[in-house]
């Protein structure tokens, strides 16, 4: 049996944190990393090939670039590889704009709200969803753009996601570690962008329980 073939769109800081972390896992994955950049594709590629080795651990990573003038590309790329998942982690606004490169647009989108950014993280996913409509329709896709709003935006629009990651895992992370559970599958948590900061009211906290 071929191992499970998972592709990330993306060449970011959350991409390359989640192809470090399946670098390492323990049974053999086919890793591919999707980017406008193939250079940078590539050398994410190399580095989970370099985590993978150092850890004795058996997965393969290879880098793809998805050139963005040709609307066509994702669709050809993913009849050919076929990803039994892929996790989309590219959008035209990143969190991190507002810290590496403060302006007039990221004092606007603090005062406004994470939300004005909506059309902005939905873009890359809803093509990269629509292409694998076509060309892999037994493809698995997950989220890691601003899920919480864009997800439920998806499937309004028909377009095939299963879930989103993200925020969610770093606090169930962060709640498990303070409430000393040792098995995180125990933890269910509910929880939002917005719960990445303190609520205005205790009846606006996450909601967490135990198996």
């Amino acid at each position: 049996m071929s191992p499970p073939r998972i592709a990330i769109a993306g060449t970011g800081a959350f991409a390359g944190t989640l192809l470090r972390a399946l670098a390492r896992h323990r049974e053999p994955l086919d890793l591919s990393v999707l980017g406008s950049d193939a250079g940078r594709a590539g050398e994410l590629a190399e580095l989970a090939r370099n985590h993978a080795a150092l850890s004795g651990a058996p997965p393969t990573c290879r880098g793809h670039g998805v050139d963005p003038g040709d609307p066509d590309g994702p669709e050809r790329l993913l009849a050919s590889l076929r990803p039994d998942v892929l996790v989309v982690c590219t959008s035209e606004h990143s969190p991190a704009e507002s810290r590496t490169a403060p302006s007039a647009w990221t004092d606007l989108v603090s005062r406004a709200g994470f939300a004005l950014t909506l059309p902005l993280q939905t873009g890359h996913v809803l093509r990269y969803a629509r292409a694998a409509e076509r060309a892999a329709p037994d493809t698995l896709l997950v989220n890691a753009c601003f899920p919480d709003a864009v997800n439920p935006l998806l499937t309004a629009l028909g377009a095939p996601v299963v879930c989103g990651v993200g925020n969610v895992a770093t606090l169930a992370a962060a709640l498990a570690g303070r409430a000393g559970v040792a098995d995180p599958r125990r933890l269910h948590l509910l929880a939002h962008h917005a719960h990445l900061h303190p609520p205005e009211a205790p009846g606006l906290d996450a909601r967490a329980w135990l198996d």
